[in-house]
């Protein structure tokens, strides 16, 4: 292996790993809005369903294409072609979708810009190797990582930005039992509990867990099952101690908005309703 087939390599290894974040990021922004459409009551603006679907396909080609890149494939080449293309299209698209009101839109236009400069300069490499023929074959074995990566990073999108069904409650888990289940009274006084895989609505007197779809109207249960997906926490199993975990303090505030417009809505639906009890403010520790 000579010395351009590492550089070619860790450009792939570059690019699938940003594929990877890209995906992630896919996520969490779709998420938020979903979040913010609840708070507003208000539809997602067709424009940011359109965003999204033009940069998810150019994220999947780019993490696509780097992993191409890594096994020195020829399917690099179309992959790098098609990321650069949906990149230049969104560019110019933005403009007039998305114009640059400050000088934060206009430092964040100008990083996407960058990147797209700099991923059309390892375009041209990439085509530039293939034409040297220092790319394998189309129907090498090592091919067969290309489309594996692809679905990898669909995996990592497909029940949060892809499957739209219905929350079944308790530990977000489904309830395989065909037969009627007796649905308990519902409880007096409840807690909006966020947390990382149990109950978000807890019985406030026993601390129980509460199926909510037994008791809350589906647009409600909806949103607070979307609620509940968006927290994430961390933890320290040193020390026992638990807390809630956010990219800034705006998506913590935008956050903690939403669990308070559910709780005024849980009001409606039980005598009394409290919270979010967030992690980071009771501080749950081994004592």
């Amino acid at each position: 292996m000579d010395a351009l087939d590492i550089v070619l390599r860790l450009i792939g290894g570059f690019y699938a790993f940003a594929g990877v974040l890209g995906m992630r990021w896919l996520v969490t922004d779709h998420l938020m809005d979903q979040m913010l459409a609840g708070i507003s009551m208000q539809p997602i603006p067709t424009k940011e369903h359109r965003r999204r679907w033009l940069l998810g396909s150019s994220v999947l080609a780019i993490g696509m294409g780097g992993m191409a890149l890594m096994a020195l494939s020829l399917w690099a080449v179309p992959l790098f072609l098609f990321g650069s293309a949906t990149q230049a299209v969104y560019l110019v698209w933005a403009r007039t979708a998305f114009p640059v009101e400050d000088e934060i839109d206009r430092g964040g236009r100008g990083q996407t810009t960058n990147a797209a400069v700099i991923y059309g300069l390892a375009t041209a490499l990439v085509c530039a190797a293939a034409a040297f023929g220092l790319l394998r074959p189309w129907l090498d074995p090592w091919a067969l990582a290309i489309p594996i990566t692809g679905l990898a990073l669909l995996s990592l999108v497909g029940r949060h930005f892809l499957w739209q069904a219905r929350p079944t409650g308790g530990d977000l888990s489904i309830d395989h039992d065909p037969g009627p289940r007796e649905i308990p009274p519902a409880p007096a006084r409840v807690r909006l509990d966020p947390s990382w895989g149990g109950y978000p609505l807890r019985n406030a007197d026993t601390d129980d867990g509460i199926i909510y779809d037994d008791y809350l109207p589906r647009e409600l249960a909806d949103r607070l099952y979307t609620w509940s997906l968006a927290f994430h926490a961390g933890d320290d199993y040193d020390i026992q101690e638990y807390w809630a975990q956010f990219e800034d303090t705006a998506a913590e505030a935008l956050h903690r908005a939403e669990g308070a417009a559910i709780v005024a809505a849980l009001r409606a639906v039980f005598d009394e309703a409290e919270g979010p009890a967030y992690p980071a403010d009771i501080r749950y520790g081994a004592g």
